[in-house]
């Protein structure tokens, strides 16, 4: 076993909840999981849970390394997006690259970068510079996002003058030339900062920014585009890789998430479990997807 204790934060997200009933089909791994929420579903089914402060709080990294000494944690799994900044500071060993987290945290920058390296990216500008738009629909989005909270389709150089003497000076938005095609989204698995294998899945249907029906492919051409985007990055860790198919074959980059991305048990039912397998190391985990379509459904879970 390569790992023994794990500890996962943002208990409450579909990722980590995703993590914990993957990980529990293993006796010989323990799940330590932490939330802000004391309800929140993942505590109820790790093995160990932890109620810490918020990210904003002076406490939350002492928080933080209490339950890392308390348990004995050997890794923390890459299921978190929010404070990014206060956890690269926390002495142990997360199985996350921060450095290019924080980068593609910032979506101007990761944009800037992505032009700089050839990469497909909508053209994306500040909301500040609005006036240079050549073309609607744009999409907007904050510069520091989560999910899809905040996110806007601006039809026309009216509507945008109104977004922006709404919002203009008082938010950190960028806009974007609104993509069409097929959505998809990977799961690369990184280890080393050699790429391992990739897991494209259309997106068929999504609630508040997270998949509930999709369809596993084992698209090559998707997968060796994620290879030269993970090159092109430096990406030293697994993380999720969003696209759309703008026409047959040919992708543009939406974003990327230097984590596990919300539908990572996907991957694991088609027959390619990427948490088994960075758990424990062993390579039985890891195959070429089986080609599925796979709904999503709510599960209960007793709090007290």
């Amino acid at each position: 076993m390569k790992y023994k204790n794990i500890l996962i934060l943002e208990a409450g997200g579909p990722c980590a909840v995703s993590c914990i009933k993957l990980l529990k089909q293993s006796t010989q791994v323990r799940t330590i999981a932490a939330d802000m929420d004391p309800y929140a579903a993942g505590l109820y089914l790790a093995d160990e849970k932890e109620v810490i402060p918020s990210v904003d709080s002076e406490f939350f990294s002492t928080s933080i390394s209490n339950v890392l000494s308390k348990h004995n944690i050997n890794a923390i799994f890459p299921t978190f997006e929010n404070g990014l900044v206060p956890l690269s500071e926390v002495k142990a060993n997360f199985l996350i690259d921060f450095k290019s987290a924080l980068l593609c945290k910032d979506q101007l920058v990761f944009c800037n970068l992505c032009k700089e390296k050839n990469l497909p990216i909508p053209k994306t500008i500040t909301l500040q510079d609005w006036k240079s738009i050549e073309k609607y629909p744009q999409f907007i989005k904050p510069r520091f996002g989560v999910g899809s909270r905040d996110n806007f389709i601006i039809r026309s150089s009216e509507m945008m003058l109104k977004f922006y003497e709404l919002y203009g000076d008082k938010e950190d938005f960028i806009t974007q030339d609104f993509l069409e095609g097929d959505h998809w989204n990977v799961d690369v698995l990184v280890e080393d900062g050699e790429f391992v294998c990739a897991v494209p899945r259309r997106d068929i249907r999504q609630k508040s920014g997270n998949p509930v029906i999709v369809e596993v492919v084992d698209y090559k051409e998707l997968s060796r585009f994620s290879c030269l985007v993970q090159q092109a990055l430096s990406i030293k860790s697994v993380f999720n890789l969003e696209v759309f198919e703008v026409d047959n074959g040919k992708f543009v980059i939406n974003e990327i998430n230097v984590r596990f991305g919300g539908g990572i048990i996907f991957s694991a039912l088609a027959g390619c479990d990427m948490v088994s397998y960075l758990a424990t190391g062993n390579r039985k985990f890891i195959s070429d997807p089986k080609n599925m379509i796979i709904s999503r459904y709510f599960e209960e879970v007793q709090c007290k």
